[in-house]
């Protein structure tokens, strides 16, 4: 798999050749996007898996809420979470006390066939003055 911010939307070139080599967008079809900032309200932020991966995909989505984080005052982007499965058992959420998710797309494994693709946890930063 591949994952991260690229700065470019599906259409452009480098999404499009890892789509012709024969990765898989896993949130392909979603009208969400991934970079929160007006006027560039797009999604330029992907995880892709080969196709053996893709077909583990339990669920994919771009994250726009979490209950209690002003996700647009934590970043100019919202996470992207992917999740495959194979029996292993799920990670659970974070739940340290003093920590929040940080938006951006980052790996947890759990197993060699078995990850949840979450954002990282940070310490929570003090917000800015406009949230």
């Amino acid at each position: 798999f591949i994952c991260g911010d690229f700065n470019e939307v599906l259409e452009e070139s480098t999404i499009q050749e890892f789509l012709k080599i024969g990765l898989v967008d896993s949130c392909a079809g979603t009208e969400k996007y991934t970079y929160n900032k007006k006027p560039y309200l797009t999604r330029i932020d992907f995880v892709l898996f080969t196709p053996a991966l893709a077909g583990e995909l339990k669920e994919a989505a771009v994250i726009d809420a979490i209950e209690g984080i002003s996700l647009k005052c934590a970043s100019d982007h919202y996470p992207v979470k992917a999740e495959l499965s194979s029996g292993a058992e799920p990670l659970s959420e974070p739940a340290s006390e003093g920590f929040q998710l940080y938006p951006g797309v980052c790996a947890r494994f759990v197993s060699t066939r078995n990850a949840v693709f979450l954002p990282l946890t940070t310490p929570t930063p003090k917000p800015p003055k406009n949230c």
